[in-house]
């Protein structure tokens, strides 16, 4: 892949796997609208995905996006409506780009099937769209690459294609489905207490070698019967880290640091940056029985572990 078309698979393959990236984008100011019903927290079935609308100017929205390891993408998004169908159209923000970064943002098109009960989207899929461009070059402007296409067409030649090609079987793959979270839709201060939780993740994985999850957790907690303990689940663990050195696991819920129970990442971030280098803190985890039955009343154990912070070696 060429620079050009490299920042997508940077910065949204993790949320749409198999994307088409654009060099334009597919909305014009006389197609450009504003659904407030978009607006607020989705997430997915599982529980582990968030995605969070908000208003960005007056016709336009900020999406915050974490994946089921907390890896966090910010986007700028316009809302088209080409003739009765809506396009979402996904650009990185550019105050939240990541480093190191290579190459030049481009646009990812997303056809909106429905926003409520539930938001339904698809993307193009890249397969059937070669098929196409292999029968009719000329059905849209674009670029081969060596690993896809990469559309170069104008917002209105955009347009045109998707109207043309709407119902081309396959054109556009299967639907992805996001449930409106309801308890945070409403409150705003739970928003912004998820949004600096969220904002804390890539420092802690820094200082201890361990991803925590923050949607899943607030989503658990919002859940009255859940027996999953209400910590934060252990993303993933890196090799020779203090985590790893701790024995913590993948899985894992990180319940208490230093006796106290942990109630947000925000505030983990405080005590470790707080703590000084070589200081060993007890922290409790939540870990999940091996060789029990799934009906299991009791499917976790309690594990008391010790965590150095600030090892030279990490």
């Amino acid at each position: 892949m060429n620079k050009t078309s490299c920042a997508l698979a940077l910065l949204t393959l993790i949320v749409v796997a198999g994307c088409v990236p654009s060099v334009h984008p597919i909305y014009t100011d006389d197609t450009t609208v504003f659904e407030p019903r978009l607006l607020g927290y989705w997430t997915n079935k599982q529980g582990n995905e968030s995605w969070r609308f908000s208003r960005h100017e007056e016709q336009a929205y900020k999406l915050v996006f974490v994946d089921k390891d907390g890896k966090t993408l910010h986007f700028i998004c316009h809302l088209a409506k080409v003739e009765e169908q809506l396009f979402l159209d996904l650009f990185p923000d550019e105050d939240h780009i990541p480093e190191p970064f290579i190459g030049i943002p481009t646009h990812m098109i997303l056809r909106v099937d429905q926003i409520e009960p539930t938001l339904e989207f698809s993307t193009l899929d890249p397969h059937e769209l070669g098929k196409l461009l292999e029968l009719d070059p000329k059905a849209v402007k674009h670029e081969t690459l060596d690993d896809g296409v990469l559309l170069t067409a104008s917002p209105a030649e955009l347009q045109a294609f998707v109207l043309r090609y709407a119902d081309r079987e396959g054109l556009f793959g299967d639907c992805d489905e996001l449930y409106r979270w309801i308890q945070l839709d409403r409150d705003q201060s739970l928003w912004d207490r998820m949004e600096r939780d969220v904002q804390a993740l890539d420092a802690i994985e820094t200082a201890l070698g361990a991803r925590l999850r923050v949607a899943e957790s607030y989503l658990r907690r919002s859940i009255v019967s859940t027996r999953t303990p209400y910590g934060f689940k252990i993303a993933k663990v890196s090799k020779n880290t203090p985590a790893a050195r701790a024995g913590w696991r993948k899985g894992d819920i990180l319940l208490t640091w230093n006796g106290k129970p942990l109630e947000s990442t925000a505030a983990l971030l405080m005590w470790i940056k707080s703590a000084a280098a070589g200081t060993i803190v007890p922290a409790g985890i939540s870990r999940r029985k091996t060789g029990i039955s799934i009906f299991s009343r009791d499917p976790w154990e309690s594990i008391e572990s010790k965590i150095e912070i600030g090892h030279q070696g990490r």
